[in-house]
């Protein structure tokens, strides 16, 4: 039985990294904040009003502070765990985790329940989904991270193990549904044999993918809040 202490102890034990990885993505979003308000501050002074310039410099920088921190949380974590799965085995072994949530593997009960076994032979496709939702709340319940990290490194581990849970199960059920349809029934044990060697790589193409989609979103937001700053300098009624 996989321990899942063991995985979430090991990505607590890299949380040095994430934190690293944040702290120059966040220090980044905070330069180009710093380097817009005071754009913005000048654009407002050269319309010859200084509280238009101070009120959008203001906006500007606390507008990057918030999406450096949410987006710049979301490309760490993805980042990060796409360098490090391959050498820990991580996505196998979350796979086998979740496959031991759905047979009933316990401390108690090594050789899972026979019953839910049999279930996972005859699956039907449009429950698989449902299924692994449960057994990731299942892996998830486990306590993950020593308390005697600070509180901020323990939310970021956390989070870094919640990401590889549910890009571990969206994998799983991507491959599930590719040439069936809702009414077909899957062999789960087989599709998890069918995965135990290519799982790692394809977690580490996913989390990439993921990283691609929100460097987008965060570069998509800033020509959106750059655009609606000036649209907002040249209306704001101040002297």
């Amino acid at each position: 039985m996989e321990k899942l202490g063991n995985i979430f102890a090991e990505i607590a034990g890299h949380v040095g990294r994430f934190v690293r990885t944040f702290v120059v993505a966040y220090a980044l979003a905070i330069g180009l904040g710093l380097l817009t308000a005071v754009a913005m501050y000048y654009a407002g002074a050269a319309h010859g009003s200084s509280a238009r310039g101070t009120t959008s410099a203001i906006v500007a920088l606390a507008a990057f502070l918030v999406i450096g921190f949410l987006v710049g949380m979301k490309l760490t974590i993805f980042l990060t765990l796409a360098r490090m799965v391959a050498a820990n085995r991580w996505g196998a072994r979350i796979l086998n985790a979740l496959f031991e949530e759905l047979m009933g593997v316990t401390p108690e009960k090594p050789e899972g329940d026979l019953d839910l076994t049999k279930q996972l032979h005859g699956t039907p496709v449009r429950e698989v989904r449902t299924r692994l939702k449960v057994a990731a709340r299942g892996v998830l319940q486990h306590k993950l991270i020593s308390a005697t990290l600070p509180r901020f490194a323990r939310w970021l581990a956390r989070q870094a193990a919640r990401a590889l849970v549910w890009v571990t199960v969206r994998i799983i059920v991507a491959n599930c549904a590719a040439g069936h349809g809702p009414d077909d029934t899957i062999d789960l044990i087989v599709v998890r044999d069918r995965l135990g060697e290519r799982i790692d790589g394809m977690v580490i193409e996913r989390l990439r993918q993921e990283s691609v989609r929100f460097a987008l979103l965060l570069a998509a937001g800033l020509v959106l809040l750059n655009y609606l700053l000036a649209v907002g300098l040249r209306n704001l009624p101040l002297g």
